[in-house]
Protein backbone atom coordinates (compact mmCIF):
# COMPACT_ATOMS: atom_id res chain seq x y z
CA UNK A 1 0.00 0.00 0.00
CA UNK A 2 2.84 2.18 0.35
CA UNK A 3 3.09 3.97 -3.49
CA UNK A 4 -0.93 5.16 -3.26
CA UNK A 5 -2.55 7.72 -1.53
CA UNK A 6 -3.41 6.26 1.98
CA UNK A 7 -6.23 6.65 4.54
CA UNK A 8 -4.97 6.50 8.10
CA UNK A 9 -8.52 6.19 9.96
CA UNK A 10 -8.51 6.31 14.20
CA UNK A 11 -12.27 5.53 15.28
CA UNK A 12 -13.46 6.71 18.45
CA UNK A 13 -16.25 6.34 20.68
CA UNK A 14 -17.28 9.24 22.92
CA UNK A 15 -14.02 8.58 24.99
CA UNK A 16 -14.46 5.06 25.74
CA UNK A 17 -11.85 2.62 25.88
CA UNK A 18 -11.19 0.85 22.90
CA UNK A 19 -11.49 -2.24 25.01
CA UNK A 20 -15.25 -1.58 26.24
CA UNK A 21 -17.98 -3.91 24.21
CA UNK A 22 -19.77 -1.00 22.59
CA UNK A 23 -16.56 0.54 20.79
CA UNK A 24 -15.54 -2.83 20.03
CA UNK A 25 -18.93 -3.38 17.94
CA UNK A 26 -18.89 0.18 16.55
CA UNK A 27 -15.04 -0.36 15.04
CA UNK A 28 -16.40 -3.79 14.11
CA UNK A 29 -19.21 -2.95 12.20
CA UNK A 30 -17.31 0.39 10.35
CA UNK A 31 -14.32 -2.46 9.30
CA UNK A 32 -17.25 -4.81 8.09
CA UNK A 33 -18.56 -2.15 6.08
CA UNK A 34 -15.39 -0.90 4.81
CA UNK A 35 -13.63 -3.85 4.01
CA UNK A 36 -17.18 -4.59 1.82
CA UNK A 37 -16.70 -1.84 -0.67
CA UNK A 38 -14.94 -3.14 -3.81
CA UNK A 39 -12.04 -1.17 -4.68
CA UNK A 40 -10.59 -0.41 -1.30
CA UNK A 41 -7.76 -2.16 0.55
CA UNK A 42 -8.04 -2.33 3.82
CA UNK A 43 -4.99 -3.04 6.79
CA UNK A 44 -5.85 -3.03 10.35
CA UNK A 45 -2.84 -1.71 13.20
CA UNK A 46 -4.03 -3.36 16.30
CA UNK A 47 -0.79 -3.48 18.01
CA UNK A 48 -2.65 -3.51 21.96
CA UNK A 49 -4.93 -6.53 20.35
CA UNK A 50 -1.92 -8.92 19.42
CA UNK A 51 -1.15 -8.69 23.33
CA UNK A 52 -2.67 -11.94 25.00
CA UNK A 53 -3.71 -9.92 28.11
CA UNK A 54 -5.02 -6.83 26.20
CA UNK A 55 -8.68 -6.83 24.52
CA UNK A 56 -9.77 -4.39 22.69
CA UNK A 57 -11.14 -3.24 19.23
CA UNK A 58 -9.99 -1.84 16.16
CA UNK A 59 -6.82 0.84 16.87
CA UNK A 60 -6.28 1.89 13.77
CA UNK A 61 -7.17 1.12 9.95
CA UNK A 62 -5.36 1.75 6.38
CA UNK A 63 -7.28 2.41 3.53
CA UNK A 64 -5.94 2.46 -0.29
CA UNK A 65 -8.66 3.78 -2.13
CA UNK A 66 -7.75 2.37 -5.53
CA UNK A 67 -9.38 5.92 -7.35
CA UNK A 68 -11.07 9.29 -6.52
CA UNK A 69 -14.67 7.18 -6.66
CA UNK A 70 -13.20 4.49 -4.11
CA UNK A 71 -12.18 7.22 -1.82
CA UNK A 72 -15.53 8.90 -2.07
CA UNK A 73 -17.01 6.02 -1.23
CA UNK A 74 -15.28 5.48 1.96
CA UNK A 75 -16.47 9.13 2.90
CA UNK A 76 -20.01 7.96 2.22
CA UNK A 77 -19.11 4.82 4.87
CA UNK A 78 -17.52 7.43 7.50
CA UNK A 79 -20.67 9.67 7.51
CA UNK A 80 -23.14 6.64 7.82
CA UNK A 81 -21.15 4.95 10.61
CA UNK A 82 -20.84 8.70 12.53
CA UNK A 83 -24.76 8.90 11.89
CA UNK A 84 -25.78 6.06 13.94
CA UNK A 85 -24.39 6.60 16.86
CA UNK A 86 -23.66 10.82 17.74
CA UNK A 87 -20.73 9.72 20.41
CA UNK A 88 -18.26 8.63 17.79
CA UNK A 89 -15.68 10.29 16.18
CA UNK A 90 -13.31 9.78 13.40
CA UNK A 91 -9.93 11.30 12.66
CA UNK A 92 -8.91 10.84 9.01
CA UNK A 93 -4.91 11.51 7.83
CA UNK A 94 -4.85 11.18 3.76
CA UNK A 95 -1.50 10.81 2.93
CA UNK A 96 0.43 10.55 -0.89
CA UNK A 97 3.83 10.07 -1.95
CA UNK A 98 5.65 13.24 -1.59
CA UNK A 99 3.28 15.41 -0.24
CA UNK A 100 2.39 16.72 3.37
CA UNK A 101 -0.56 14.74 4.86
CA UNK A 102 -3.61 16.04 5.70
CA UNK A 103 -5.94 15.59 8.89
CA UNK A 104 -9.73 15.81 9.02
CA UNK A 105 -11.80 15.23 12.32
CA UNK A 106 -15.46 14.09 12.50
CA UNK A 107 -17.66 13.53 14.83
CA UNK A 108 -21.70 12.64 14.88
CA UNK A 109 -22.49 15.47 16.60
CA UNK A 110 -21.81 17.76 13.95
CA UNK A 111 -21.70 15.06 10.80
CA UNK A 112 -19.84 17.31 8.22
CA UNK A 113 -17.65 15.83 5.84
CA UNK A 114 -17.24 18.62 3.06
CA UNK A 115 -13.95 18.80 4.15
CA UNK A 116 -12.81 15.62 3.89
CA UNK A 117 -14.47 14.94 0.21
CA UNK A 118 -12.95 17.73 -0.83
CA UNK A 119 -9.45 17.23 0.12
CA UNK A 120 -10.30 13.41 -1.26
CA UNK A 121 -10.67 15.18 -4.49
CA UNK A 122 -7.74 17.35 -4.81
CA UNK A 123 -5.17 14.39 -3.33
CA UNK A 124 -6.73 11.89 -6.11
CA UNK A 125 -6.68 14.07 -8.75
CA UNK A 126 -2.99 15.20 -8.24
Amino acid sequence: MSNMVQMRVELGMGGLPKGHLAYIQAAEEFLHDVQNEPGIAVEENNADRQSSSTKGGVQELLLAPGSAGIALAAVRIMKLWLSRDRRRTIDISITRPGSEPLTVHASGESISLETLENAVRRTMST
